[in-house]
């Protein structure tokens, strides 16, 4: 599939160049670095011989080792010639390198060469390259023409849920889903999940594989209770309007009863102190400019100020 050859002797040579692609394994993955090989028997003088690529836009084949700047802009490759070998060096595939390649007798003038291409000839030493990439993986609802699900997907407990993994790659991968958490595995693009339920709310991840990549999405889905179910819990969760004031009025009286006892136990540990009584003649008055006190017996017949 890789090699193939023919006779040139149409075009004045008798030789039959080849194309090989040297030191790879396996299928050829978007960013690989390839490198083919122009042969044409043992002995042979290379420096005849050029690679060329075709072009579907230009209709033709492009010389590659010409040094014009529509083939470097375009192909973005090297052409060398060590020893007097003829190699193509390819670096970091990308898509637009795909497509056929040969080793064909120099053109004498022209970069172009109009000639029908390589699925309207037959007999020519052609190279089909095919590059392998897997790119984005995304969730879609199924047959939907537009639109992608987002990160989370919320669903009514008891409906059927159908989500699809799509992914943009040189050719259809191959799908699988997984749970994050149990060890599930659907081999389908696409998952169907009939009358959910709130234990089969979780993480799903789409995986999309070729050629050894591997890229995932994952979604999650919840579920919620049906709508009048929902609405009763959410009543039996709100406060009324009693056990409102309760929890407002009760603390506050609480603490008004605290303090009144609290105060009283105070008053009843420390009792207030009466002054002694007054004993008759006991009474010491004083007279103005006096230090010294007159007999609680004497006579009230001085004057208390002079």
């Amino acid at each position: 599939m890789w090699l193939i050859s023919a006779d040139w002797g149409g075009r004045g040579c008798n030789r039959v160049p080849t194309v090989q692609l040297l030191d790879h394994e396996g299928p050829v993955l978007e960013g690989d670095n390839v490198t083919l090989e122009c042969m044409a028997g043992p002995g042979a003088d290379m420096s005849s011989f050029s690679f060329q690529k075709y072009s579907p836009w230009l209709q033709s084949w492009v010389q590659l080792d010409a040094g014009a700047r529509l083939r470097c802009w375009f192909y973005a490759v090297a052409v060398s010639r060590p020893g007097g070998r003829l190699l193509l060096d390819i670096a970091r595939l990308q898509r637009w390198h795909e497509g056929a390649y040969r080793c064909a007798p120099m053109p004498l003038n022209d970069t172009f060469v109009p000639e029908p291409g390589p699925s309207n000839a037959s007999g020519e030493a052609t190279f089909m390259l095919h590059v392998d990439y897997l790119r984005d993986v995304w969730v879609t609802w199924p047959d939907a023409w537009c639109g992608t699900v987002g990160d989370t997907v919320t669903v009514t407990e008891g409906e059927d849920l159908e989500l699809e993994c799509a992914a943009e790659a040189s050719r259809p991968p191959k799908f699988d889903w997984t749970r994050d958490g149990e060890a599930w595995t659907l081999q389908a693009q696409a998952l169907g999940l009939r009358g959910l339920q709130q234990d089969q709310a979780g993480t799903y991840r789409c995986h999309a594989r070729l050629s050894g990549l591997t890229q995932s999405r994952a979604v999650t889905v919840l579920v919620e209770p049906p709508a009048g179910t929902q609405r009763l819990a959410e009543t039996a969760q709100t406060p009324g309007a009693l056990a409102l004031v309760l929890a407002v009025v009760l603390p506050v009286v609480l603490l008004v009863v605290l303090a009144t006892v609290l105060a009283a136990w105070v008053q009843c540990r420390h009792p207030a102190k009466s002054p002694p009584p007054e004993v008759s003649g006991q009474r010491i008055p004083i007279f103005k400019g006096s230090l010294e006190s007159v007999q609680g017996g004497a006579g009230d017949t001085h004057p208390l100020v002079r």
